[in-house]
């Protein structure tokens, strides 16, 4: 069935027309289903459906100039520092680690809040409800 595009090997041809190119780069790279793919797998996607010249160097550039790609390379990224060794307690509630859960809507006796205690060698948990004045 003839549908009026040129075909080159069961591909779409596409002219020199900068934008035309433009937006197929943009529908196979930029889109949230495929989502910011890279280099080799957005030509390798453009490829299927569609050639014209210099088609790897397109794209090549149009993935160097996209910004989300460039912020999320890892030259971008802190190094993370050398892995910090954590103290192992020697005994439970050695060490507690103490929380505050505010805002609550006041049940009996104006207990609006609860502290949460946790013992960091056992992992248990101790919920007390509070006034949020204590």
């Amino acid at each position: 069935m003839f549908d009026g595009s040129v075909r080159f090997r069961d591909m779409i041809y596409v002219s020199n027309c900068s934008e035309l190119k433009k937006v197929i780069l943009r529908e196979f790279h930029v889109k949230p289903y495929l989502g910011h793919i890279g280099y080799h797998k957005t030509l390798n996607v453009v490829k299927i459906f569609y050639y014209w010249q210099n088609v790897k160097k397109d794209v090549e550039e149009f993935v160097a100039r996209c910004l989300d790609c460039q912020m999320v390379k890892a030259e971008y990224k802190h190094i993370g520092g050398l892995l910090q060794l954590i103290a192992i307690p020697k005994w439970k509630w050695e060490v507690i680690s103490i929380d505050f859960i505010t805002g609550l809507p006041r049940i009996v006796r104006e207990h609006d809040s609860i502290i949460v205690v946790v013992d960091k060698l056992t992992n248990i948990a101790h919920f007390i409800i509070v006034m949020s004045t204590f």
